[in-house]
């Protein structure tokens, strides 16, 4: 008996199912055991949260006051501008070098115009 071009095309069908059937198969399940490890995972966290939240510190009281220190001073004067006492003659312009402007051995060519070519 001769095997035709559809039964060729059938049987590589076939084929092509089953494998994607298989191929779902194993996603499925791996999707299901990822959602049962995130499962865990929340129970696992909620576990830890609950047994954290037990050895906390409890909450601080409320602020106490500060103690009156001799540097009222300070705070008056942090509390000014800055530039309420600054003298401009305060000091001067320090230079290094020879103060000689060098100038360039080789001449940088000008940027070629928007649409011409550069020269190579």
């Amino acid at each position: 008996k001769k095997t035709t071009i559809e039964m060729m095309w059938d049987r590589d069908l076939e084929a092509l199912l089953k494998a994607l059937d298989e191929i779902e198969a194993m996603e499925a399940e791996e999707a299901d055991a990822a959602a049962q490890a995130a499962d865990g995972r929340r129970k696992k966290d909620a576990a830890r949260g609950a047994a954290a939240a037990a050895k906390r510190k409890p909450a601080p009281g409320p602020a106490r006051k500060r103690k009156v220190d001799d540097d009222d001073d300070d705070r008056a004067l942090m509390k000014k501008s800055l530039q309420a006492n600054v003298s401009i003659e305060v000091g001067e312009k320090t230079t290094w070098g020879a103060g000689v402007t060098f100038d360039r051995k080789q001449q940088i060519p000008d940027p070629p115009a928007p649409g011409e070519q550069a020269a190579a």
